[in-house]
């Protein structure tokens, strides 16, 4: 029923430790590891893990085009897009993410991520709109397979068009996963990491333009939130 679809370059530490969350809940029905165009040493990490389909990139070409690959490849009707960097995700979490789509409550959940310090401060300050470029969703295939121009965006620009196509379209919710983190440039790199993250932020702002990112963030700050009883 649910295609789970997580895109990496040269991000194998975790990888493992997700895979094996994930195989843990019963509506997934396939696993799909998108390698863009990683090192070797990554390569052999990603070929090591079982009961996976695992989609290879010759060449590095932007996480949007990662998760068109795993897109075109999959069989279900639900899909699942993960990061490949996060700490925390359990399988109740990720049952959590999917079970409003699955139920038909919702079209489309957003994890919020609740974990780590960058997290922490998106939520107090109510920086609506970096909330919703988490890479963890949930959404019907056919919104994906209707609306295949989205990875026309740049690497990660992708979350950001998605919220550009269907926020104020689809039901969407927030599901609140309050240990979930994940990895950011600054933690990776340090002060070139910070520089990157910013940029990158910047990056994204531009790619959409500063009306559309005052129309999302008013959209986005009215959302629901689901809570999560469980973490385990």
């Amino acid at each position: 029923m649910v295609s789970v679809i997580i895109p990496t370059y040269n991000d194998s530490r975790k990888i493992k430790d997700i895979v094996k969350t994930l195989k843990q809940v019963k509506d997934i029905l396939e696993i799909i590891i998108v390698d863009d165009g990683s090192s070797e040493e990554h390569k052999q990490i990603f070929r090591s893990i079982k009961g996976v389909k695992l989609i290879t990139h010759k060449i590095n070409q932007g996480k949007s085009f990662a998760m068109k690959s795993g897109v075109l490849a999959s069989e279900g009707d639900l899909t699942m897009f993960i990061d490949a960097d996060l700490s925390n995700l359990t399988p109740s979490y990720a049952q959590a993410l999917l079970s409003p789509v699955k139920e038909k409550k919702y079209d489309m959940t957003i994890s919020l991520r609740g974990g780590g310090g960058s997290e922490q401060i998106v939520k107090k300050l109510h920086l609506y709109f970096a909330q919703a470029l988490s890479g963890e969703r949930v959404l019907h295939k056919f919104w994906i397979t209707n609306n295949m121009d989205i990875f026309h965006s740049k690497g990660y620009c992708i979350e950001s068009e998605i919220n550009k196509r269907f926020l104020g379209k689809l039901r969407v919710a927030f599901v609140d996963l309050p240990n979930l983190k994940h990895d950011l440039k600054v933690n990776k790199f340090g002060i070139k990491g910070l520089v990157g993250d910013f940029r990158m932020l910047v990056k994204v702002i531009k790619h959409i333009g500063v009306k559309e990112f005052i129309r999302q963030s008013k959209i986005i700050s009215k959302i629901p939130v689901l809570k999560v009883s469980s973490t385990k």
